[in-house]
């Protein structure tokens, strides 16, 4: 294995877009005022991407293999390494992963087995997966830190994708009136499994440089200990 690459093992994944090209469009979601909508190879920002979540140990170990490829490719002028994971406030903490289209060459992705999956396999939010990306450092307008080229995805449990009726069983109308069966409880929660939406996306805003010291690089391993697991 190349000591570029990295194997991220275990992982929950979160709102994948793997089937197709993805990007952002200011009139896209589903108020229309902007989120991420499928789009053709060639569009602007036409990628696949998608989040993962990772326990502290998890974490720790990626971060480590993400600050030796940032030192090795480090210049002169370049700050100290950015933290590059975040924090939901249902805990964990939480990375991502993708390509862009434009590089024609589609994650690929592989069953338990290691049987090639379909291009258009949609995985889905849940999903336990194993990741192998590719470390790119860069430092400029959009910060400093080191990019998870996504190459390969292996799904290693399956989150089924259900969605049930939301809605309480009432009097009034059903179908087939005249059916010889008896009736069968199909009472639904009321509040159903389903797919997670991710919250809409806004367009990220181009980062101004500051006199801000960034975190140091020894820095950043003590600063995921103060996140929950």
């Amino acid at each position: 294995m190349s000591k570029n690459t990295f194997m991220i093992r275990g992982v929950e994944a979160l709102y994948p877009r793997l089937d197709q090209p993805y990007h952002f469009s200011s009139t896209g979601g589903k108020s229309g005022k902007g989120g991420t909508v499928p789009c053709a190879a060639t569009d602007q920002g036409a990628e696949y991407s998608m989040s993962f979540k990772m326990d502290k140990a998890q974490a720790k170990e990626l971060l480590a293999a993400m600050t030796s490829a940032y030192e090795e490719a480090r210049e002169e002028d370049w700050p100290g390494l950015s933290m590059p994971f975040k924090k939901p406030e249902d805990g964990g903490i939480v990375g991502k992963a993708k390509i862009a289209a434009s590089y024609k060459n589609p994650p690929k992705q592989f069953d338990a087995a290691t049987k090639p999956l379909p291009d258009d396999f949609q995985l889905t939010t849940g999903s336990i997966v194993n990741l192998f990306v590719e470390l790119i450092p860069y430092s400029g307008g959009m910060g400093s830190s080191v990019s998870l080229r996504l190459r390969q995805v292996q799904v290693i449990k399956l989150k089924e994708n259900t969605q049930g009726s939301v809605f309480d069983k009432q009097e009034g109308f059903t179908q087939y009136e005249d059916s010889m069966f008896d009736a069968v409880s199909t009472d639904a929660p009321k509040e159903a499994a389903k797919e997670p939406e991710e919250p809409e996306e806004l367009e990220e805003p181009k980062v101004r440089e500051t006199k801000k010291k960034p975190p140091a690089d020894d820095d950043l391993s003590s600063m995921l200990d103060e996140f929950d697991d």
